[in-house]
């Protein structure tokens, strides 16, 4: 909790899913390995797009400073070449104002940031605002598996 003191979780921390299972899977585990978000990233056909682009529910990726792409809108290759070390997804309201909601790793869904707050920079890196034409967005798969039962 002392990650994100201005931040108090809207739930409380659980490893069962994580910021990249937030959004291409629904919560349904973890995605923690670099290749797979990677992949997910190229597969998908991820590219940058200025901040007043963003649309609700757009992702958002956070790369530290040494992996950070250089020039993302001409060349979305850079956007895989790393993993991103953090993503959220973009939020509207009823203004017009943007913010992030985002769950870090086993930390509590967060509620909504300014997608430039400081401690979220801090600890991820920069934003870089993301789309994908793929007809179903970010999620990898049309309807979530079940959740197993447990005894």
């Amino acid at each position: 909790m002392r990650k994100f003191p201005s931040h108090p979780p809207l739930e409380d921390p659980t490893p069962g899913y994580n910021c990249h299972a937030d959004v291409f899977i629904d919560r349904q585990g973890n995605i923690g390995e670099d290749e797979q978000v990677q992949t997910i990233i190229r597969d998908h056909k991820y590219y940058a797009i200025k901040q007043d682009e963003a649309k609700n529910s757009e992702a958002v990726f956070y790369y530290e400073p040494k992996h950070y792409p250089s020039n993302p809108y001409d060349h979305p290759d850079e956007l895989w070449r790393y993993a991103p070390n953090h993503i959220g997804k973009v939020v509207i309201d009823e203004s017009g104002n943007m913010s992030i909601a985002s769950k870090p790793s086993g930390y509590g869904f967060l509620p909504s940031h300014d997608p430039y707050h400081p401690e979220i920079v801090a600890l991820y890196g920069k934003p870089v605002f993301v789309r994908t034409d793929r007809p179903m967005g970010h999620r990898l798969h049309e309807t979530p598996p079940p959740i197993p039962e447990s005894d």
